[in-house]
């Protein structure tokens, strides 16, 4: 099932709100930035970020691809449409989704087969670059 797929331990699903205004100037277009760190096992699929964007209630939602600003020097990028529930929603107009289902663009990454070490890839939407630094191990 999708929606299990995505919030099981061990996967990071984190959210990005792309309806948070940009207001900073930043080196990707401005907007905001943000930092990223995950763990992915070497030549498995594992999900990056889901982005969406919603009304303060969470009942519309609408998801969007990202821009690639930055592919990994040492893997894949694909994007998948899924539901699941966002437990990472601290703030921003869309915290009211914190814990329901929403449908959103999650972005996955696999490593080239037996890869470990360091990569990184960088996501634009309107008015958020993120920057996710991934460690690849065994």
């Amino acid at each position: 099932m999708q929606n299990s797929y995505l919030v099981r331990g061990g996967i990071l699903l984190a959210v990005i709100v792309a309806t948070l205004p940009g207001c900073v100037s930043a080196p990707f277009g401005g907007g905001r930035q943000e930092q990223r760190a995950i763990t992915a096992v070497s030549g498995k699929k594992t999900s990056l970020v889901i982005m969406f964007s919603a009304t303060k209630d969470c009942k519309h939602t609408r998801y969007t691809y990202p821009e690639t600003i930055r592919y990994p020097d040492h893997g894949n990028i694909s994007f998948e449409v899924h539901s699941g529930r966002p437990k990472a929603i601290t703030e921003g107009a869309s915290r009211a989704c914190a814990q329901k289902s929403v449908e959103g663009a999650v972005v996955f990454y696999r490593s080239d087969p037996g890869f470990v070490g360091s990569d990184r890839a960088t996501f634009r939407q309107p008015g958020l670059t993120t920057d996710i630094a991934i460690k690849v191990v065994k």
